[in-house]
């Protein structure tokens, strides 16, 4: 069983998740969880067998640390940036669409969304076109 609490930061894609997850997943299974950091940390202080987290540092830093209180094992996915390198033998049409995917799929909502291009200067021009 699991209890999922989408972000508050985006609320009406948490309306969504709720919704969806309410609608069509086993309640005694699942229970989807709206609210703020006041309601993160009441889930956080209890007792859980594991806990996902995907985030910030600083909040995955409180994560871990509730967490090790109990020893209950965690996965913290937390915000990085990815790069996208464009050298000067890149297939500009190529890297230009495989980009806008990785930044578009799921609303850029996932680990590996790019971020920023480090892009050659010889092909710069042509990647911006």
């Amino acid at each position: 069983c699991a209890v999922i609490k989408p972000s508050e930061v985006s609320p009406s894609s948490s309306a969504l998740i709720k919704k969806y997850f309410d609608l069509y997943l086993d309640p005694t299974c699942y229970r989807t969880v709206e609210g703020g950091v006041e309601t993160a940390t009441n889930l956080l202080s209890l007792r859980w067998d594991h806990i996902f987290y995907t985030g910030s540092v600083s909040v995955g830093k409180i994560v871990a640390r509730v967490a090790a209180e109990n020893l209950t094992s965690t996965t913290l996915e937390l915000g990085g940036k990815s790069p996208t390198i464009v050298d000067e033998t890149t297939n500009i049409d190529t890297a230009a669409k495989r980009v806008i995917w990785g930044k578009c799929i799921n609303a850029g909502q996932t680990c590996i969304a790019p971020d920023y291009v480090f892009c050659h200067k010889s092909q710069y021009k042509a990647f911006l076109e």
